[in-house]
């Protein structure tokens, strides 16, 4: 019981850095982004203020139609992007697994990606993994 614990606890560590480290990836990446074109960090700000105060008029029970505003600086986003020379998905994680987005779960289940980590541990707890290694079976 207690290695059954030990080992989610250890798989669910690896899942939190793998987070940590699409955090930190996409922190840099925004930094370098900003520093290199300052009109985006301008597009990114505007982009902001037009969520906090839609959120505000829905609050107050105002109408708002910032789709259009959205998309004009969407489109200018991108187009710095190209021009500036990046590619449109920059800023985009990149995920090692699609489904779960590195997170372990898909609708409160485990992913089958965090399923095979756990597997994982439970051959290296038994050395499964040396034997497999060599005997596949194929």
């Amino acid at each position: 019981m207690n290695n059954k614990l030990s080992i989610y606890e250890k798989v669910i560590g690896e899942y939190e850095k793998k987070q940590e480290n699409l955090e930190s990836t996409r922190a840099k990446k925004l930094e370098e982004l900003y520093e290199n074109v300052p009109l985006i960090k301008k597009i990114d700000h505007r982009i902001n203020e037009i969520g906090i105060k839609s959120g505000l008029n829905i609050l107050q029970g105002k109408e708002t139609d910032f789709k259009k505003e959205l998309e004009e600086l969407r489109d200018a986003k991108d187009a710095q992007l190209i021009t500036n020379n990046y590619p449109l998905d920059y800023l985009d994680d990149e995920y090692q697994c699609k489904i779960c987005k590195d997170t372990g779960f898909v609708d409160s289940k485990e992913c089958s990606c965090f399923k095979q980590s756990i597997a994982r541990e439970y051959y290296k707890m038994s050395n499964l993994d040396r034997v497999l290694a060599k005997e596949n079976f194929l």
